[in-house]
Formats: C-alpha cells, structure tokens, sequence
C-alpha cells in the first residue's frame, strides 16, 4: 500500500513558490504525535520567537476504499478513491490571506494532477477562516481531495 499523502506532501514540499508562503511547510498527519501536531515532533512549525504557529498544511490519509466505477470480476481489479484532508494553519493574529495564497497554489498543485500509483486527484471542498482553539485561535482552511487509485486482488 502506497502512502498518498506522503507522495501529496512530498509534492508540496518541492514547490518553492509554495514554501514562500507555507514557511512551516507540508507535513504528514502521522509525523505530528496524536494530536496531529506538536511542537515536540515538528518544532519548524511553530515561531521560536513568539511561540505561534507559522504557515503549515498537515495532511492526513483516509483509508482507501472502492468506488465502484470499475470492477473487473475476473481480475479481481477494483477502481478506488482514497480522501485526503488537509489544514493549513497560520497565526491567528494575521488575517486570512497567507492561508489562501498557500491554499490556491496547493489547488494547482493537486487538482487533476497525478501522484506515484494514482490516476488522478480531484478537489472536493475547502472550509475557509476557521479558527483551532487548541492552538491559541490559529487560523486555518481545511481542503478536501480525493485520489482516485485501483486495488488487485
């Protein structure tokens, strides 16, 4: 089983017009401790001046499970989709903006794009100007996209 969302974050993270603005770059949901984000398993994410998150996007996997659009009973070939959900946190003393700069590019980065044994992701949904209480009011987007893959049996 391939990891979607590390080849997504690996992705992200070679787009220097993204890190431009995303300073505390992609990370994989898993790297972040059980809360999916800790100042102890990624420290780059957080300001050691004032202790505040910097722009970050963490990225999480769903399992993976058929959609039903092709099956080949004989082969066992089933066609699959695979839901990856993405945060893009920033201060929450700034405004919006740095967030949808970062959440446009990644937009063109994925969307209709390919990543190793996929055939295409596609955009869901984003929710925008969102606020974490658990990270002292941090602003952030939650993006929805779906990678369309195959399983074999």
């Amino acid at each position: 089983m391939s990891s979607f969302a590390q080849a997504i974050v690996d992705k992200l993270n070679a787009d220097a017009t993204l890190l431009s603005t995303l300073t505390g770059k992609a990370h994989n949901f898993s790297d972040g401790g059980k809360n999916g984000l800790s100042r102890i398993q990624i420290p780059g994410t957080f300001d050691p001046t004032t202790g505040l998150i910097k722009p970050v996007c963490l990225v999480a996997e769903f399992p993976e499970v058929a959609d039903n659009q092709i099956v080949d009973t004989q082969t066992g070939y089933h066609s699959t989709v695979t839901q990856i959900v993405m945060r893009i946190w920033d201060n929450g003393n700034k405004s919006y903006d740095d967030i949808n700069t970062c959440f446009n590019r990644i937009y063109q980065l994925l969307a209709y794009q390919q990543v190793p044994g996929a055939f295409q992701i596609l955009f869901r949904r984003v929710l925008r100007d969102r606020r974490d209480p658990l990270l002292k009011d941090a602003a952030y987007y939650e993006a929805y996209f779906d990678v369309f893959g195959s399983l074999n049996f």
